[in-house]
């Protein structure tokens, strides 16, 4: 026979165990995926094993030669990066000579540089400069 009694009991025992279950169910599925997932090619190539983060890339890509020139990407990037960030920096001393930007001296990356060169835009065309006009 069930009574109130009961049922007011089952459901204090599910309170207590449903937020557990909200909690194990997830980190267990972490702990099965952290097994099957393979380590980050980008965290192998800056430990140097170049070897390991191939064959990771070889598993993920459909061909080896796709596999190569990932791996080639990665290894490459901080070249490329550090030679555009030299350019932006011989960009910026040259209009120093040319303009006082010390207002702009926060937008060294092209990416804050077009933020501020937009908001300066539509602040142009929102709010255009006041023109005195005699009648």
């Amino acid at each position: 026979m069930v009574d109130a009694r009961s049922i007011a009991h089952g459901d204090v025992w599910r309170q207590k165990v449903a937020w557990r279950l909200q909690i194990a169910f997830p980190a267990a599925l972490l702990l099965c995926m952290l097994l099957i997932c393979p380590e980050s090619p980008r965290w192998l190539i800056k430990k140097n094993e170049y070897a390991k983060a191939f064959e990771v890339f070889r598993t993920l890509r459909e061909t080896p030669l796709q596999a190569a020139r990932d791996l080639y990407y990665i290894y490459a990037q901080p070249v490329v990066r550090a030679r555009s960030l030299a350019r932006i920096t011989a960009i910026e001393q040259q209009e120093h000579l040319c303009f006082d930007i010390s207002n702009f001296r926060l937008n060294y990356r092209p990416i804050d540089r077009r933020t501020s060169l937009t908001k300066a835009v539509v602040d142009t065309a929102c709010f255009p400069p006041e023109t005195s006009s005699s009648p």
